[in-house]
């Protein structure tokens, strides 16, 4: 409908159109179709992708190169940074929940011996499970990326300090 209606966009209506009317559709539950196939989540990328040609002199650059021009992230990324966000949540206390229910630290997992973690103090173990549909869960599928998080981002004392941190460490890690 963007399409029909405006051809070519300038780069100001890119992104006011964008902000407003495609990105809270694409990322409403997010972390609920994360899970999905990746025939479905690639679906809602073209979305974005196709989008993003409609910037006049954009046409010929590739994905990543527009993405970076426009300072907005793949969807792929925005939800790699919302489960990871939830889990800085669920780990310092903002929710009122136990996280020894969602998540293992690897050094109760080792029956509190004092061995020298490469990495941070919460460093976390991955559950086991024989079902695909824990495995493909927010938990599961974040935990190497929380493991992989620099010391600093971790031991952030607010969540604006934790999101800033990540946003820096997503960006050198080239992910964002």
């Amino acid at each position: 409908m963007i399409r029909r209606i405006f051809g070519n966009i300038s780069e100001k209506q890119f992104k006011i159109l964008y902000k407003t009317m495609i990105r809270p559709k694409l990322d409403y539950c997010s972390s609920i179709y994360s899970s999905s196939s990746n025939e479905d989540i690639e679906q809602l990328e073209r979305v974005q992708k196709k989008m993003t040609k409609l910037i006049r002199g954009y046409r010929d650059k590739n994905y990543h190169e527009r993405c970076l021009a426009l300072k907005i992230s793949s969807l792929k990324t925005r939800r790699i940074r919302g489960d990871l966000i939830e889990m800085f949540k669920i780990m310092t206390g903002i929710y009122n929940v136990n996280h020894e229910d969602y998540f293992m630290l690897r050094q109760i997992e080792m029956k509190r011996k004092t061995i020298d973690l490469r990495g941070h103090s919460l460093m976390l173990s991955k559950p086991s499970s024989k079902y695909n549909v824990l495995l493909k869960s927010c938990i599961s599928r974040s935990i190497n990326i929380w493991n992989d998080l620099p010391k600093d981002c971790i031991t952030s004392k607010t969540l604006n300090n934790f999101k800033n941190n990540l946003d820096i460490y997503l960006t050198n890690k080239q992910l964002l």
